[in-house]
This record gives structure tokens, sequence and C-alpha cells, in this order.
């Protein structure tokens, strides 16, 4: 709350000026393709990935050019984002509001999982709904209230829970489970941009909180067994790197962590324990290096207690929507092909714009005859 008051002092002085809703809308859709790619990368350096939060702020003072800007410009988003938040009326902002936790905090792992979510529903509507995901994200960031289908929505779900359609869970399974869910806590998951139409259509906010309602519920036995792990590997309470390394292997055995993730955790642990401040986006930054820091290079230990709320929260059993029960990833091979597409589209409009236009070729040709 010190945070906000400091923040709506700052807006104040700042004249409460706001951004245009149109303008904003743009902005967090180039937000969240910058972050898929972002993610893509900082996977391939054996990086932690970047919470969206985090990553907004990281957009923002690159975007704007100078940090100054940059800053100011976040303030006014901030606060048009809060007033769109609570009037309700554009669905593509009051989601991005909740996957950026900021009126109402989500763990990290649960705002992966929807993020995953959200692209594999790109590719899913590629294709189908639109020619191609850039086409998707327009129609999304042009504030439309994008409606899925029943039957994408079942595609979507065996494709995110592949490891459950592989066990026998199909995308009709999952689809009832997620009504029935929506149905018995309908009060927590309601949301501005929570509806269901009478044809069966769902606005994409309340197909990302339904989805996470189900993976939290089939999970629920993998989180259950996390703590004890933890205890079992500390020795009188206390986890060294190595130890706490040993714990995450077992607790996540199915999804593949980075490199950095096992030290941005542990970092993360240390600070915890320790009250230790430093910027989140230079603990992933860091990646390997981060407890050579001098805030953190003089602490090897951390409580059972601190490792795993900073595993909890941060990574979770399972974060990662696409993956089959082998660790192989849907979500990667939807980037490929995403990746396959846009080279696709860029060599036909290279070969558009290097074809000559068949008028300039008659004129030519009419030239030379006389």
């Amino acid at each position: 709350s010190r945070n906000l008051n400091a923040l709506r002092a700052a807006w104040k002085k700042d004249g409460k000026n706001t951004l245009n809703q149109t303008k904003l809308r743009s902005l967090c859709i180039k937000v969240y393709q910058a972050k898929i790619e972002a993610d893509s990368n900082n996977q391939r350096a054996g990086k932690h990935r970047f919470p969206l939060v985090d990553y907004v702020v990281i957009y923002f003072d690159t975007f704007f050019g100078l940090k100054t800007l940059g800053q100011k410009n976040l303030l006014r988003a901030f606060f048009t984002l809060e007033q769109a938040y609570n009037e309700g009326t554009d669905p593509l902002l009051v989601t991005f509001v909740r996957l950026c936790g900021i009126f109402h905090p989500l763990p990290v792992s649960q705002e992966y999982f929807m993020l995953d979510m959200l692209e594999l529903t790109a590719d899913s509507l590629t294709g189908k709904l639109f020619t191609k995901a850039s086409a998707f994200w327009s129609s999304w960031g042009s504030g439309k209230e994008l409606g899925i289908s029943q039957q994408l929505q079942e595609t979507i779900l065996e494709r995110a829970f592949i490891h459950g359609s592989q066990a026998g869970l199909t995308g009709k399974v999952l689809h009832d489970r997620l009504m029935e869910l929506l149905h018995t806590h309908g009060a927590q998951f309601r949301t501005h941009d929570s509806r269901i139409t009478d044809n069966g259509q769902m606005t994409m906010g309340m197909f990302l909180v339904g989805a996470l309602a189900v993976h939290l519920e089939l999970h629920q036995q993998s989180f259950d067994v996390v703590r004890p792990i933890f205890e079992q590997a500390a020795t009188n309470g206390q986890l060294t790197f190595e130890a706490f390394r040993d714990a995450v292997e077992k607790c996540s055995s199915h999804q593949k962590a980075a490199s950095g993730s096992y030290t941005y955790l542990f970092a993360r642990a240390l600070a915890l324990e320790n009250q230790i401040k430093m910027p989140n986006t230079q603990m992933i930054t860091k990646g390997d290096m981060v407890l050579e820091e001098p805030l953190l290079k003089d602490f090897t230990q951390c409580s059972v207690q601190c490792a795993y709320v900073s595993f909890n929260w941060n990574l979770g059993v399972w974060s990662a929507a696409g993956l089959r029960a082998e660790g192989t990833s849907m979500l990667e091979e939807a980037r490929s092909r995403a990746a396959g597409r846009a080279v696709l589209v860029g060599l036909k409009e290279k070969e558009v714009q290097s074809t000559p236009h068949r008028d300039t070729k008659m004129t030519k040709a009419k030239g030379a005859k006389h």
C-alpha cells in the first residue's frame, strides 16, 4: 500500500494524466508479443522467465527511449489500467491487469501458465479465425470482445493439458470440468471480462481463469508434496544451494528448469530470508552469476520456509502449458510454426516488392517500340 500511495503522489504531481485507451491497448499487445519473444530468448540463454509485471517496466524503459519518459508513461499507463479495470468495459485491458497481478496478486507460476494458455490460444485460432498470429493480436487489440467457441475451447484445453490427454483426459472432459468449476466457484472467478454467450462462446478472460482452475485442481496432489521434499533436503532446517537445486529438480521433474532458474529461485529465497532489496529484473538478468552479487554472496543457506515460498511463487510444480508426459513442448512447436509463418510471409512480401508491376512492364515495352 505504501508503494501505491507513492505512485498516486507521483501521478498527482504529473497532473493525473492518463493514456488514451486505444494507444494503451496497442502498447499491451506489443508487450505481450515482445514478452513471448523474450521468454523464448531467455529459455535459449538458460535464464529464468520475466514475470509480466517486471517485463512491462523493461518494455516502457526501452520503448520510449529515455528512462524518465518511460517511467512517466508507465505511471500514466498504470492509472489508466486501474480506471479501465474499475469500469470493466475493455476486455483486453482487464485481462492484462489480471495477468500482471496489479490489484490482486497472482503467484508468478500461475501467471506463467495463463500466458502460455494465451499463446496456445493465439496459435489455435490462427488458421481458423485468423490467417496469421498477428491478425489475432490486432483483432484483440482493437478492443473487440474475443469470443472462443466451445469446440475451440476443447481443442485448446487438450493441447494445454496434453499430458492429461495422454492419460485419457479428452478436451470434452477437461471442458466439462472447467464449466463445473466456474459454476461451483463462480464468484471466485468472476471478473469484468467474464462472460459466456448463449451459443457457448467464452470471453478470453473467463477462459484463462477457468483453465487455471482446471490446472490447479489437476495438479493439487503434486502441490501437496512440495514442502516435504524441501524438508527432506534440508539439514537442521537449512538448505544450501546444492540441496535446494536437488529439491527443485524433484518437485518439477517433468518440466526442466533453466539453469538460471535455480540460481534465481535461490536468490529470491535468500532475499526473503535476509530482507534484501534487489530488483527482480537484475536477479533474472544476471542468470547463473546472480549469487555472486555483492548483496547476496555472503549468504549460503536459506530456511525451508523461504525455499518453499520462493519455489512455489516463482516456478511451481507445473507452471507450463502444453507439456507432454515425456517433457516435449507443444508451445515450443507452436513458436516454431509462428516463426515459420513469419518467414514465409516475409518472403512473399519481398517477392511482391521485387516483382515489377505489370503496368510498369507494359509501359517499358511500349517505350521500347518508339
